[in-house]
């Protein structure tokens, strides 16, 4: 109930134009920092599903997407695979985009991996992690995704190092509005980069 009666911080302005990855806020080059940290022991931890070939095509399809806004802004994103049997995609507010197996699979062509993929990026451009950070709402969701059944986690410390990355970046979804912008966003950036956005309703509902 208390979690219900937050009042939502004013949006940030998003990144690109005037507002760059050096010009961050102290709480914000806070969350990259703590980002920076959590992505480096998920690599350590070998969580990641390492393809050199897969990653070079995930490279490309992700450069493809990226808008003139965020190259202005100076972000260098990247996309990892998670080995995993939950359907799911999410991105860190630096830029790091993280998909699994599972998510991959269900993919029939190019287009719906640039839909996830231009998806993520526009969280990351409308800095909603961050402005979720600040409305410090309660989230009793963040572990939903993870799930307990999944092959992957064999022990505590990984479950709990997957938590930790969860509770900074998009895996356990924001309020509909931020979902909304997204959607439009991502949608802007999917059409930009040349991709039919005929298909992505029927894509998001399978």
């Amino acid at each position: 109930a208390a979690a219900g009666c937050v009042t939502a911080t004013p949006a940030p302005a998003p990144l690109g134009g005037e507002r760059g990855v050096n010009a961050l806020a102290a709480d914000e080059q806070h969350l990259w920092k703590k980002s920076r940290e959590l992505q480096h022991d998920i690599e350590i931890a070998g969580l990641v599903f390492t393809d050199t070939e897969l990653d070079r095509y995930l490279a490309r399809v992700l450069d493809r997407v990226l808008s003139d806004e965020l190259r202005r802004a100076g972000l260098e994103p990247s996309v990892r695979v998670i080995s995993n049997v939950n359907i799911h995609g999410y991105s860190f507010a630096n830029g790091v985009v993280y998909l699994h197996t599972a998510l991959l699979s269900r993919m029939q062509d190019e287009t719906q991996l640039a839909t996830v993929l231009s998806r993520e990026l526009a969280h990351v451009s409308l800095r909603t992690a961050l402005r979720a950070q600040r409305d410090a709402r309660i989230r009793a969701d963040t572990l939903a995704w993870i799930g307990v059944g999944s092959t992957l986690v064999q022990n505590g410390a990984q479950l709990q190092l997957l938590a930790q990355a969860a509770s900074i970046s998009t895996a356990p979804g924001f309020q509909h509005s931020l979902e909304v912008l997204a959607d439009h966003e991502g949608l802007a950036m999917l059409a930009a980069a040349g991709y039919d956005v005929q298909g992505t309703p029927a894509f998001f509902e399978r």
